[in-house]
């Protein structure tokens, strides 16, 4: 009799943690993307021993770019559940952001292992590799989200994985001869437009429509004004959202507006000095200054 007791005690305690089964991280995703601060922290509040609460919470920081405060989160879900998927995520999302891919990586490959379903993963990921120049790999983890289907995976990361695919191809387009240029650069635009028939008014979207009306050449599709406006719209989206000032500065210094390109670039730079687009910006237009006499 004491032994079903303790069986039953224990059951309780993990059903309080939010451990009793499986996460449903889906609709925490999604439900983070809704909420303010104010509300996560009120959540939080209500259910203390909560992971789903905990995580939710680290979410939303994470979406105000409150790194700190979200590796905070994150840390006091693996204080209670060492194994946790989400939380170890969050941890390898926050390793990204400060830069740290060596890290990241050995963490998200252990969590693809582990539930090659937890999408989240592998889309960091394939962030991640796309700033290595892995566009093919990249190219394989979002289509592999994609082939979940929506329904298994939440509306943010699911948008994502056609912005990863449609960036990847760019980018290979860019650097390949004129048979990659055509049979690439075709594709680029519809993976885009999914991705925007999803989320119109994701910042992550506008940037990459912007950037490619602005960097296509006009019989691919370009339109330099187009591309401006959608980058503009997307820093009226995310202030904090470092890639598009760093991509503006890079189309005004290619426009030959020097002093804008510089005002944008600074506004990068103070974001995050360290975003790989940033410095590429930065290398761009500093290297035409030092050649120029």
């Amino acid at each position: 009799m004491r032994y079903i007791l303790s069986i039953v005690s224990a059951a309780f305690f993990w059903a309080a943690c939010g451990l009793a089964g499986a996460m449903d991280w889906k609709d925490l995703h999604e439900k983070a993307d809704k909420i303010s601060l104010a509300e996560a922290l009120a959540d939080q509040e209500k259910n203390p021993q909560s992971q789903e609460t905990l995580y939710t919470l680290g979410l939303v920081y994470l979406n105000l770019y409150k790194i700190q405060e979200a590796g905070d989160v994150f840390a006091r879900m693996l204080a209670v559940d060492p194994t946790s998927i989400e939380a170890r995520w969050g941890q390898a999302e926050i390793l990204r952001r400060r830069h740290q891919p060596e890290k990241a990586e050995a963490v998200l490959d252990e969590i693809i292992k582990e539930d090659p379903e937890f999408s989240p993963a592998s889309i960091t990921l394939g962030y991640m590799i796309f700033d290595k120049k892995e566009y093919e790999r990249s190219i394989r983890l979002a289509l592999k989200v994609l082939k979940q289907g929506r329904a298994r995976v939440d509306l943010t990361n699911y948008a994502r994985a056609y912005l990863i695919i449609g960036g990847a191809k760019g980018m290979i387009a860019d650097e390949g001869g004129i048979f990659s240029k055509l049979f690439q650069g075709t594709q680029i635009l519809g993976y885009l437009k999914k991705a925007q028939e999803l989320q119109p008014r994701s910042a992550g979207v506008l940037f990459g429509l912007g950037s490619f009306y602005a960097l296509a050449p006009g019989i691919a599709g370009g339109d330099a004004e187009k591309g401006l406006s959608l980058l503009k719209e997307a820093i009226e989206v995310d202030s904090y959202f470092a890639d598009a000032y760093a991509r503006l500065a890079q189309i005004y210094f290619r426009r030959g507006e020097t002093e804008t390109a510089r005002q944008y670039l600074a506004d990068a730079k103070k974001l995050d000095p360290e975003n790989p687009l940033t410095q590429r910006a930065d290398n761009e237009i500093n290297a035409k200054a030092l050649k120029t006499p």
